[in-house]
């Protein structure tokens, strides 16, 4: 299995729920940049592997070659191609593995981690299985079922915490490969401007392009009644087919129509701060360890 002519240079690989919708927005927006209409392939996470998950499917994943390529057939000369899938962090070890066997300049490749404090990333992860009508569980109540779960064949969407460790995926990556960035969700927050700038320049297109704010994407809700979210959000490959035949900006108008119609007009719960600061303590030495790698100094999780 060898790539010719259609492969990606730069993977964001994660983590999920930090960003990469926003990303995702502005990229597209650069006339240097080609990103495919699937949004997150996963190829690299499931090469020729279909996955068998009880729940949480990934029905959308490109899981053959044929099919990973054709996704960049109308990707123009000079355009840099990019593969924004988040399970490539979680899943470090077999992605890391199909890279090496499947992508023909592995060491060419650029890749972009976006970390944001790991508590949060896990709740958001939570509401976001719950605005898909996905979760009927509190969220100490999932947190206490990850095992059961995880040995019952469901997808690591339902891993909230487990999926919140970063440190042994950054390590593999930095030691099997030259070229990686670690981004922060909370500077993209701040100043996405700058964000963005840095990443541009990261991968190698210019970093001046005047880009239109991207705003509030993908966030959570409660949904007003959760059985139509679970149909809206059920995964089959014809659906996922037919949603990207369309474009960009129609799939996202669709689905922000529809958190219009579905959401609740209510104040949408934080995360109790007691058992927020409770959990973090559990991610203690992995934040240390993420330090260490990035040189980012991350009292800001742990105060």
């Amino acid at each position: 299995l060898m790539y010719t002519s259609r492969y990606p240079n730069f993977l964001l690989i994660g983590a999920a729920r930090a960003g990469t919708t926003a990303v995702d927005r502005y990229l597209r927006q650069h006339p240097q940049v080609f990103l495919p209409r699937v949004k997150e392939p996963c190829f690299f996470a499931f090469a020729d592997k279909k996955p068998s998950y009880r729940r949480g499917k990934f029905a959308f994943a490109a899981t053959s070659a044929a099919k990973y390529e054709s996704l960049y057939a109308d990707r123009k000369p000079g355009q840099l191609a990019g593969d924004l899938s988040t399970p490539y962090l979680y899943l470090y070890q077999q992605t890391i593995a199909n890279i090496r066997r499947c992508h023909h300049v592995p060491d060419q490749l650029r890749f972009i981690a976006v970390l944001r404090h790991p508590v949060d990333r896990a709740y958001s992860q939570y509401r976001w299985r719950l605005r898909d009508g996905r979760e009927q569980l509190t969220f100490r109540e999932a947190i206490e079922a990850e095992s059961p779960r995880k040995a019952e064949g469901y997808s690591f969407d339902y891993f909230y915490m487990e999926r919140s460790f970063y440190a042994a995926a950054l390590q593999a990556y930095r030691e099997c490969f030259p070229n990686l960035k670690v981004l922060f969700y909370d500077d993209l927050s701040l100043d996405p401007k700058r964000f963005i700038r840095e990443l541009c320049q990261f991968i190698g297109v210019d970093p001046d392009f005047g880009f239109i704010p991207a705003g509030k994407v993908n966030a959570a809700w409660s949904p007003r009644l959760p059985w139509l979210s679970r149909l809206v959000t059920h995964e089959h490959p014809l659906k996922y087919r037919l949603l990207n035949m369309l474009p960009s900006h129609w799939r996202d108008n669709i689905r922000d129509g529809f958190a219009r119609i579905n959401s609740k007009a209510l104040e949408e719960p934080g995360l109790d701060p007691a058992y927020r600061k409770e959990l973090t303590r559990l991610f203690a030495e992995d934040i240390r360890a993420v330090e260490t790698i990035t040189g980012r100094n991350l009292d800001a999780w742990t105060r």
